[in-house]
């Protein structure tokens, strides 16, 4: 983990999926690809990669404990973070499966006092239509993520704030909107949010390393320590997090075998019926149900991100192709899903491109590159100025450190987001683009 991968030169690496029968070959493509991500400090997890029910790859990379040097192992159990959602939002199909709920039902038949309750319905809360507040948005809530939590303190928190849209009007992701899902699946089944996972999928599926992570002063056996990205290289302790405060939306822990076993009933005939997976798996204006569904390669790909204070998470399924692809890192740098699409690219025979990630800066980046840069009210912090400075012959932001890639592009660390600058017709810096976003040079 604390090798410095040096790589001068950005490349291609074009791997051909050969038959089932040379596994050990598809094996080192992976491992090639995924080498100068562990190598630089930016993944440390479990990968497994499977098609139509069988290991393709299953490899633990870096260090579950830094500091007792301590390797990550296929059994290494990881914070998933908003993959937790699949999960609440598989439990809502389960009750309305016993005939307990609907997706149709409005708020108010669940929590009578609610505000505007009578016109949010659970299908606009499990595809993010609500219009509800994101509750990581609150002041209060960065006190509350400190201390044990239930859905109901939770939705205390945010129910009595105005809604932001009419419910249905557009698709806005908040994590408010699976908070209240966790206390309506408490209320129907009579049990708690982690007991009636447990019982009804877990235990059933023999998930056995996967649960709701209610409990500070619970042991847990083979747990990763979360790292947060220090600077280009350096890597740093997450902050404490009780994770109750995380319930419905980013709660559960699992690992990449247990997350295998759900893939194979969830696509099967072990948890849902058909209707309920139509449901599920619709897009209705941004996402499904606890799921994106889009296309990659020219594919049908369902998936899932997830992120939090020490980990990064993704699973990505091709349907038709029965591929499935798990990442967990224990590290924040939000790089399993561009991993987890160059993977299976991999398998698609698709060019794959490593970038380069201990470039020098050239003299012309770093005397014109520094400066402030000027995002309008669409970028994602609104009105945003990114001030660049140089130092030690590194390009450091307010918006997280820049790795260089190419001449004039490099990735936002924490993010892993394309950045690159841009010249008018003088060849003088004039702007930034940040995944996609463009800010104007202004000083």
């Amino acid at each position: 983990m604390n090798k410095i991968f040096f790589c001068l030169l950005p490349f291609l690496l074009v791997f051909q999926y050969e038959a089932r029968g040379q596994g050990t070959n598809f094996s080192n493509q992976i491992e090639q690809y995924v080498r100068p991500y562990v190598e630089s400090n930016n993944f440390s997890g479990v990968i497994l990669i499977s098609q139509k029910g069988q290991i393709l790859f299953h490899k633990a990379f870096g260090a579950a404990n830094l500091e007792f040097a301590a390797p990550n192992n296929l059994t290494t159990a990881f914070h998933v973070a908003s993959l937790s959602k699949i999960f609440t939002a598989t439990a809502i199909l389960l009750l309305e499966q016993k005939g307990l709920l609907s997706t149709q039902d409005f708020l108010s038949k669940y929590i009578p006092d609610y505000p505007s309750g009578d016109k949010i319905t659970l299908h606009h809360l499990l595809s993010h239509t609500s219009g509800i507040t994101d509750i990581n948005d609150l002041p209060a809530y960065q006190v509350a993520s400190l201390q044990p939590q239930t859905p109901e303190t939770l939705v205390a928190l945010f129910k009595n704030q105005p809604l932001e849209f009419l419910p249905g009007e557009k698709f806005q992701y908040t994590s408010s909107n699976y908070h209240v899902l966790a206390l309506i699946i408490e209320q129907v089944s009579k049990k708690t949010y982690g007991d009636f996972l447990n019982k009804n999928i877990f235990a059933p599926l023999g998930m056995n390393q996967t649960f709701h992570h209610a409990k500070m002063t619970q042991v847990v056996p083979n747990m990763a320590e979360g790292y947060d990205p220090d600077g280009r290289f350096g890597l740093q302790k997450a902050p404490y997090l009780d994770w109750s405060a995380k319930v419905g939306g980013g709660s559960l822990v699992s690992t990449a075998a247990d997350l295998q076993k759900w893939n194979q009933a969830l696509f099967g005939n072990a948890i849902l019926s058909d209707q309920s997976k139509i449901k599920m798996f619709t897009d209705y204006g941004g996402a499904g149900y606890g799921w994106y569904v889009g296309k990659q390669f020219d594919k049908r790909y369902i998936y899932m991100n997830g992120r939090t204070p020490g980990f990064c998470a993704h699973i990505g399924r091709y349907p038709e192709e029965d591929i499935n692809v798990v990442v967990l890192s224990n590290v924040n740098v939000f790089l399993p899903k561009r991993m987890s699409i160059d993977m299976a690219g991999i398998l698609f025979h698709q060019p794959v491109a490593i970038p380069s990630l201990n470039r020098p800066l050239t003299q012309e980046e770093s005397s014109q590159l520094p400066g402030k840069y000027q995002f309008d009210k669409t970028f994602y912090k609104s009105n945003f100025t990114m001030e660049v400075t140089l130092r030690d012959g590194r390009l450091i932001s307010n918006y997280g450190e820049l790795v260089p890639d190419q001449l004039f592009q490099f990735y936002q660390r924490s993010y892993w987001l394309k950045v690159s600058f841009t010249r008018d017709a003088g060849g003088k810096i004039d702007g930034i683009t940040v995944d996609g976003f463009r800010g104007v040079k202004i000083q």
